[in-house]
């Protein structure tokens, strides 16, 4: 039986003016901001909708804002579709899985990643660092730039990319080295050596809020990253959310069990189509779609 996966957006996917996407929905989508603004202690809808890009794109702001996007278009596609059979996220998108698994509701949820963000964006200025793309490179080429510049890898996302992340320090020597030794490397626009153990103090910061809000067991399994292994016990859960901030993300194993567990198709919750296209490159035979395009072809 054909089975349905939904997956979420991470850091990246964020854009001005991505509040457009529910203008089909201006009174559905309207609580949520209100709420935003209430848990928030600011105006997170302007920033959405105004920019400026320097701001969406500053990690304090930038999780919450693909946050509360991701959970109205769920919202909006769970009253379209129906729950899905699956669910996974990348990075910050299992946060957002989490609310659409039930394990928390909409404002514990955001709760967790404000203070996850605002965590990552601190001890992202104590240890600078920050994120390079790997893309269409052998294993021994990956361990070749690990090796020379003490980086480690962050997410894995297919055979085609692969994200390592580390100090300042260490970027530079990665990258001199790739421009010499001809691979294809790309400087990733983050702020920080995010999936990394420079990020143990944030790790630190989330297990505190975690310890203070109510998790329920998931409705739905839930691919993490930490292994790309379903869960749906809430202990487990937490325990795998904690470790996600300092180990890489298993993406390509999250679709890989889903799909062994039968999945056939994919829809991306959120702005933008980046997973989507990871997905075409671990198996271009997938069927994924995204709430963008499902928007945009006006299928909703």
């Amino acid at each position: 039986m054909d089975k349905l996966s939904y997956i979420f957006s991470g850091q990246g996917s964020q854009y001005v003016g991505m509040d457009a996407l529910f203008e089909k929905f201006p009174n559905f989508s309207k609580d949520y901001f209100i709420k935003a603004n209430d848990i928030l202690g600011y105006d997170i809808y302007n920033i959405i909708k105004n920019g400026p890009s320097e701001k969406i794109n500053s990690t304090r702001y930038t999780q919450p804002a693909i946050f509360i996007i991701s959970s109205i278009a769920f919202d909006i596609l769970k009253n379209e579709y129906g729950l899905p059979d699956f669910c996974s996220g990348h990075s910050l998108g299992e946060i957002s899985a989490l609310y659409a698994c039930n394990v928390l509701t909409y404002e514990d949820a955001l709760i967790l990643v404000n203070n996850r963000a605002r965590a990552m964006e601190i001890c992202s200025e104590k240890n600078p660092g920050g994120m390079i793309a790997l893309i269409n490179q052998s294993e021994s080429k990956i361990e070749s730039v690990l090796n020379i510049s003490n980086l480690v890898i962050a997410n894995f996302n297919s055979d085609k990319q692969t994200i390592l992340s580390g100090s300042d320090k260490s970027i530079k020597i990665a990258l001199d080295f790739c421009i010499n030794n001809k691979i294809k490397a790309i400087k990733l626009p983050v702020s920080g050596a995010f999936h990394s153990k420079l990020m143990g103090s944030a790790s630190d910061t989330l297990l505190e809020t975690i310890n203070q809000l109510n998790f329920d067991d998931a409705n739905i399994p839930l691919y993490q990253n930490y292994d790309g292994l379903p869960y749906m016990d809430k202990i487990l859960i937490k325990k795998n959310i904690i470790k996600q901030l300092t180990s890489p993300v298993l993406w390509k194993n999250c679709v890989d069990n889903m799909i062994k567990d039968g999945a056939s198709s994919f829809i991306e919750v959120g702005p933008k189509n980046v997973l989507s296209s990871i997905n075409k490159s671990i198996n271009k035979n997938l069927s994924t779609d995204s709430f963008e395009n499902l928007i945009k072809n006006e299928s909703i």
